[in-house]
């Protein structure tokens, strides 16, 4: 029982509103067919939304706008919760009924509070190509309007307006940049149209547009090659640049290593010269040592034996040392003529052979101090000494090991 009286109550409710509806889109109906703004007014004060969906799927605006119910749509613009952009079932918007009503007014108004102009699908620029509105044509394109927008069957602005527009309306698309040869779903164009409509005037301004498009779309790509020419050659002649540069510099890089090589080169055949040169020289030297020795010795007014001595060069040039070793030569710091003059013989083979006088040092500088050497009756020898070239004096010197 209790059920029963429940749905009684709800089926009573769901009537209740129903009838309320009813009357409220009566008299939405009622007002906006005499475009009265107090009417639309009163129903949102007592409660009605704006953004209310009639029977036939219109918002109340699109309904106020389609019924040329200017001022009342106006008002309802300007409500703070009013969606400008709500669709009806049919996926139609205020700008778009505006755009096919040709109100400029409302179209500016709906644009400056958000309304899109490029909405997907059919699009405003549509709807006033087919009523033909220039006006509201050009401020739409203004607006940044796709011109060749196409709709769910292919169809631009220029179709709709060869369609159902004026011949002026047509032209302007065509004057604005609207493509003739474009084709809507169907494979026909806007001269098919023109034609299956028997629009004949139409479909002439139409042709002379294609042929005039075509040559200048000819013209564009002609143009178009020659600058892609012109910017191809342009990057060959920059690659080619670019290569001969790399080559250039690869060039100048093995020159550079090449003249890098010589002179390592050289400096090593300067190097092992002067190697060779001091050896030579110091052996030349040393021979001449040992073939005077034994004068010099015989000489000797004491006729002592002759201590084991060395004839020590250092070569810094290539940071080797160049050491000769001799058997019962002479020394002593108090040289003999004889002695002297044997040093200059051997300086004289030296110094003329080396090639940096600098790379002769005294050998052993930090060595015990100079002493004589104890006269010894037999062979054997109590020291041994150094017999090194001093580069101050440039004489043969004696240096206790």
């Amino acid at each position: 029982m209790k059920l029963l009286l429940k749905l009684s109550l709800l089926i009573g409710m769901i009537s209740f509103c129903l009838l309320a509806r009813a009357n409220v889109n009566d008299d939405f109906a009622k007002y906006i067919s005499r475009d009265s703004v107090e009417g639309v007014k009163e129903l949102l004060e007592e409660g009605l939304d704006p953004n209310t969906v009639l029977p036939d799927g219109r918002s109340l605006l699109s309904a106020a706008i389609l019924e040329n119910a200017f001022k009342s749509a106006r008002f309802l613009i300007n409500q703070k919760k009013i969606k400008i952009d709500m669709r009806s079932q049919a996926d139609e918007t205020a700008l778009m009924i505006a755009s096919l009503r040709g109100n400029l007014d409302l179209v500016k108004l709906l644009v400056y509070r958000g309304a899109d102009v490029n909405k997907t699908g059919w699009a405003p620029l549509h709807y006033a190509a087919s009523g033909g509105h220039i006006e509201v044509m050009r401020f739409l394109l203004d607006k940044n309007a796709y011109i060749d927008v196409t709709s769910p069957s292919g169809n631009t602005p220029l179709m709709m307006a060869t369609l159902y527009g004026s011949e002026d309306s047509v032209e302007f698309l065509l004057a604005q940049g609207a493509d003739p040869t474009l084709l809507n779903g169907a494979k026909r164009s806007a001269i098919d149209l023109a034609k299956g409509a028997e629009r004949i005037s139409l479909a002439e301004i139409l042709e002379a547009k294609v042929e005039d498009w075509l040559k200048e779309a000819a013209k564009e790509k002609e143009l178009a090659d020659k600058a892609d020419l012109a910017l191809q050659k342009q990057l060959a002649d920059e690659r080619l640049r670019i290569k001969k540069l790399a080559e250039e510099k690869q060039l100048a890089l093995i020159k550079e290593q090449k003249l890098e090589l010589e002179k390592q080169e050289q400096q090593l055949k300067r190097e092992s010269l002067l190697e060779q040169q001091t050896e030579l020289a110091l052996k030349e030297g040393l021979d001449l040592y040992k073939s005077n020795s034994t004068n010099i010795a015989n000489q000797n007014t004491s006729g002592s034996k002759l201590p084991l001595v060395n004839i020590v060069v250092i070569n810094e040039s290539n940071k080797t040392n160049s050491i000769l070793v001799t058997n019962n030569l002479a020394s002593d710091n108090n040289s003999t003529p004889q002695l002297i003059q044997l040093e200059r013989k051997i300086l004289s083979v030296v110094k003329p052979n080396a090639i940096d006088e600098s790379s002769f040092k005294v050998a052993a500088m930090q060595a015990d101090t100079e002493s004589e050497t104890p006269i010894v009756e037999d062979k054997t020898l109590e020291e041994d000494y150094d017999i090194v070239i001093d580069p101050v004096t440039l004489r043969l010197k004696k240096i206790k090991k």
